[in-house]
């Protein structure tokens, strides 16, 4: 199944050359234009006919359907549903979502699988992700997942990854878990208190800012990939190029990540409405200037220069995501949401024995969604936005006319573009206009053949002249590099999660411990270092996290298949060999009672 993956595209006077599977862009003026669309290269400059008889030889791009055995490009993981924050635009339910959370068996059930599935196939990586709700609120769910999945993969030689989408709004015990275990976090953070509590407010319209400004800064100064994200709103579109300052200078981000508000009941009823999109491009290529002086990637994802892809999102991309109910999906929105657009997404499910069932049927019928987007066939942007979400935005049946989030992307994606072959000044000028920004905004039919149609382009008021010839290639933007991704720190009693519960020894104040690729490695004060495999390492970890008795316990069995007997008998042994080692010291009585 084959696209249109040539596309001219309006820009006052002239016209942007688009070619994103040959990496290929330029500006040409209306007689160059004219003569693409009739295929006349004869009337082009001659250095460039050769390569641009290439690059027209190959006017289409195959978005035909995964097929075969499912390969898990991802293994999502929804936790619960439940969240502890109220957000004035929740699509999620907040505060009132089901409090369900996902048994700790279909957790592991869920890991086992996706590692043997990518093991199956030659992958190297298990890529994990959390999302929720707030995923952290189930963190016996998370801590399991987590250990299971080194465990395993460990012993399937394979590495893994962990990343995770959350509010921030939980205690220091819980970032150094993160800080330890994840690569990469995004941060829900919309900006100052005033910006923060107005979106993102507590249940009862309490404050959040404090305790997930706190979370930003801990998580900033720790190892992982720290990505926040920034809903912008009507509100705040004015005030995107301050708030984006205020979070370099706060939290250290390795990206900052603008996304738009998606309507909603709620955030219909707090008064909050989506931003003009042409306001919102304009503050985003500001920030995004800011964040290069800075060293921070600003992104709007639906406009990044990443390699060409078919779907913007999980779906279609084999990504297996476990719902709290054990349902496999290839999307972690709420299943009434895509019922309303008349979608199922579902393909699976994992039962009560752990056993996992593929419908394969309804697997290829996931597959084939992202073909199917017939607002998006002529887009430039096809291949880079890729229809954005395919529930809120190219939905079955969804209107043909372009959407404000179509606007701001095609505006955004040419003006990056044009900064990319070195169009500053028209990018300037574009930027500038708004009319010129509209007709672009607008102008359907980018595709070359379908370009021939008529039209009248608006100019800006300055009009840089544009060249005629073609073929300026465009790279593809590259993630900022990444910070070490292991955490050497000494040991820290932090209060037991689970109030109330037996204490255990704690690690004794001269080791360190690392978090590695296979487990845990353990430094004594002389030097020594000692390698923990699992499930010591998980041990090793739960025990310095000041964990309880009866919490590590039911964690260790669910982390390394083990009953009851064996779960404490696994654990007895640990402490009493790691006290001889020196490697525990018991807990003092003032702290055990």
């Amino acid at each position: 199944m084959n696209a249109c993956a040539q596309f001219l595209v309006p820009i006052g006077r002239h016209w942007l050359f688009y070619a994103p599977l040959q990496a290929t862009a330029a500006l040409v003026n209306e007689a160059a234009a004219q003569a693409l669309r009739d295929g006349r290269l004869d009337a082009l400059p001659v250095s460039n006919r050769p390569a641009l008889e290439m690059i027209l030889a190959n006017p289409l791009g195959d978005v035909s359907p995964r097929e075969g055995a499912l390969a898990p490009t991802m293994l999502g993981i929804v936790p619960t549903r439940g969240c502890n924050m109220a957000c004035s635009y929740c699509n999620f339910e907040g505060p009132s979502a089901a409090l369900t959370t996902m048994p700790l068996s279909t957790a592991t059930a869920a890991v086992d699988w996706a590692a043997s599935q990518v093991a199956g196939v030659g992958g190297d990586t298990l890529s994990v992700q959390f999302f929720g709700g707030e995923p952290f609120v189930a963190r016996d769910v998370v801590e399991t997942v987590v250990h299971r999945a080194r465990a395993v993969a460990a012993s399937s030689g394979i590495g893994v990854r962990f990343d995770a989408s959350t509010n921030g709004n939980y205690g220091a015990s819980t970032c150094r878990f993160i800080a330890d275990h994840f690569d990469s976090i995004v941060l829900s953070l919309d900006g100052p208190a005033d910006v923060q509590d107005r979106n993102r407010p507590l249940s009862h319209g309490r404050s959040s800012a404090t305790i997930v400004e706190r979370t930003g800064r801990m998580l900033g100064e720790s190892p992982i990939e720290l990505c926040l994200r920034m809903c912008v709103t009507q509100e705040s579109v004015q005030r995107m190029r301050a708030i984006v300052q205020w979070m370099i200078a706060s939290f250290d981000p390795n990206t900052i990540d603008l996304e738009t508000l998606t309507p909603g009941p709620l955030a219909e009823k707090a008064g909050l409405r989506p931003p003009d999109p042409y306001l919102f491009a304009r503050g985003a290529v500001e920030c995004q200037r800011i964040g290069r002086d800075a060293g921070v990637s600003v992104i709007y994802a639906a406009a990044l220069g990443v390699p060409p892809r078919k779907t913007f999102c999980p779906v279609g991309s084999d990504a297996a995501i476990v719902l709290p109910d054990g349902v496999i999906a290839a999307c972690y929105l709420q299943p009434e949401e895509w019922v309303a657009r008349d979608l199922d997404l579902r393909y699976g499910h994992i039962d009560a024995t752990g056993q996992v069932h593929v419908d394969r049927a309804a697997l290829q019928a996931v597959r084939t969604l992202p073909a199917h987007k017939p607002r998006c066939a002529d887009c430039f942007c096809r291949f880079g936005c890729a229809g954005g979400c395919h529930v809120n935005q190219t939905y079955p049946g969804c209107p043909d006319t372009y959407t404000d989030f179509c606007t701001q992307t095609r505006v955004l994606t040419a003006i990056r573009l044009l900064q990319e072959i070195g169009a500053d000044a028209m990018a300037e000028a574009l930027l500038a206009d708004r009319q010129a920004m509209a007709a672009l905004a607008v102008w359907h039919g980018d595709g070359l053949r379908a370009g021939a149609r008529e039209h009248r382009p608006c100019p800006p008021r300055s009009s840089p002249p544009a060249p005629a010839g073609i073929g300026v290639p465009v790279q593809h933007e590259s993630a900022r590099t990444p910070r070490a991704t292991a955490l050497a720190r000494a040991p820290t009693r932090s209060p037991a999660d689970d109030a109330g519960e037996a204490a255990l020894p704690q690690v004794a104040p001269g080791t360190r411990w690392v978090v590695d690729t296979r487990g845990v490695s353990v430094f004594e004060a002389t030097g020594d270092r000692h390698a923990l495999a699992y499930p010591l390492a998980a041990v090793r970890t739960l025990l310095a996290q000041g964990t309880g008795r009866p919490r590590l316990l039911r964690l260790l069995k669910a982390i390394a298949s083990l009953d009851d007997a064996a779960a404490g008998v696994l654990l007895d042994q640990c402490v009493a060999r790691w006290l001889g080692d020196g490697w525990l010291e018991p807990v003092p009585a003032a702290q055990a009672h």
